[in-house]
């Protein structure tokens, strides 16, 4: 008998092991495609010469074109989105950051890139100098363009452009 219910004590402990049936549920929930995350734009200030004309606004664009009255000079300002500073630069010049002369300061707590291209056009080609911002995921660009004939003539007019840059952020104060 002992021998009996010694056998019996471990199939009876045994029964509480048994496994539920797995129950299987659906989930039809929809999930919201999250936006990602984007800092506080700022807004680019900076002097505009008074013979210089605001184009019309391009929605393709996130910024402004200003063109001098005779078309000899163009300021534009931008402010996108870029991984990191050689694709902002690729964005802006069309050249890669290693096959121009690049200048990394720092302003505005930031890293500034300083650099120029020449781009050619039907009119004879435009020399271009651009200062760029990045805060990690935004840049902030400033772009001079000038008619390569008139180069000579507005080089301290783009020195004085630049020179006057700065980014704002409205508090709402």
């Amino acid at each position: 008998m002992k021998k009996l219910i010694l056998l019996f004590l471990p199939l009876l402990l045994l029964c509480g092991c048994a496994e539920e049936p797995a129950i299987r549920e659906t989930v039809s929930d929809t999930i919201e495609p999250v936006e990602c995350w984007q800092s506080e734009a700022y807004d680019i200030l900076l002097e505009i010469p008074e013979d210089v004309a605001l184009l019309p606004e391009n929605p393709a664009q996130s910024g402004k074109t200003y063109v001098q009255e005779d078309g000899l000079y163009e300021i534009e300002t931008q402010v996108f989105l870029a991984s990191d500073a050689e694709s902002a630069i690729h964005q802006l010049s069309g050249f890669r950051a290693e096959d121009l002369e690049v200048v990394c300061l720092s302003r505005f707590s930031m890293p500034e890139y300083r650099f120029a291209w020449y781009r050619p056009s039907d009119d004879g080609g435009r020399i271009c100098r651009a200062d760029l911002f990045c805060d990690g995921q935004q840049c902030y660009a400033v772009t001079v363009s000038v008619s390569e004939d008139a180069a000579r003539m507005y080089h301290q007019l783009a020195a004085e452009v630049f020179s006057t840059v700065g980014l704002f952020f409205d508090e709402g104060v």
